[in-house]
């Protein structure tokens, strides 16, 4: 696949929002909707599974420690 998938909000977990990421390899962008300033850019094997990480327990997975950026500029 040589093309970056349609932009989609970040889901609020709380609100019941859906991840929609790619499962699977790939790279990923996160940037604010009201700046467009970037937040993360990354690879991963899993993008849904790395994006996801994002999110505080219970909602998130993984171990990154990102509470910072969740604070910032998720504001969850």
């Amino acid at each position: 696949m040589n093309k970056w998938t349609d932009r989609n909000s970040f889901p609020d977990p709380r609100n019941f929002g859906f991840l929609n990421a790619p499962i699977g390899p790939g790279v990923y962008e996160v940037r604010r909707i009201d700046t467009q300033e970037r937040i993360l850019f990354g690879q991963g094997k899993n993008c849904a599974y790395r994006m996801s990480s994002l999110l505080s327990k219970p909602y998130g997975a993984g171990t990154r420690n990102n509470q910072e950026k969740r604070i910032t500029y998720l504001k969850i």
